[in-house]
Parts: structure tokens; sequence; C-alpha cells
């Protein structure tokens, strides 16, 4: 064997071993760590379904403000082209 399998199999055998030890001393039964994983999950996907429309809503803020400020600029613009005639 050479060692790059000998290091494969040591990987493999020690995932084995500490998935084992992780369902024997675990501290919760499977339902309620399934329990936790989709509340925890629902959480984090309600932060980011928030936090996107936060994104949304600040982008078209930032839109209307440019689209603001061109208007203004091209209005002065006009005014001042027709008072140079």
């Amino acid at each position: 064997m050479n060692d790059g399998s000998k290091v494969f199999r040591a990987f493999v055998i020690g995932a084995a071993v500490g998935a084992v030890l992780g369902v024997l001393f675990a501290p919760m039964s499977g339902a309620e760590m399934r329990d936790n994983i989709t509340s925890t999950a629902d959480e984090v996907s309600g932060n980011l379904k928030r936090k996107a429309e936060d994104g949304m809503n600040y982008a078209k803020n930032l839109k209307n403000k440019a689209s603001g400020k061109i208007n203004e600029l091209l209005n002065r613009e006009k005014e001042e082209g027709a008072d140079l005639s």
C-alpha cells in the first residue's frame, strides 16, 4: 500500500469512528436534532429573505434618488439653455 491510500484509509476509519461516537454521545434524540436543524434552517432562511428585501428596497431608493437628480439636472440644463436664446 502506498502512503496516499494509507492516509485515505485512516481518514475513512476516523470519520466512521467519529460518526459512531457522535451518535452515541449526542445530547439530543434524532427527532429533537431534526427539529432543531429545521428551525435553524427556517430562521436562517427568514433572515436571508429579509436581507434580500432590504437590499432590494435600498436599490430601489437609490435608483429613485439617482433618477430624481438626473431629472433635476436635465431641467436645470433646459432652463439655462432657454435663458441663453
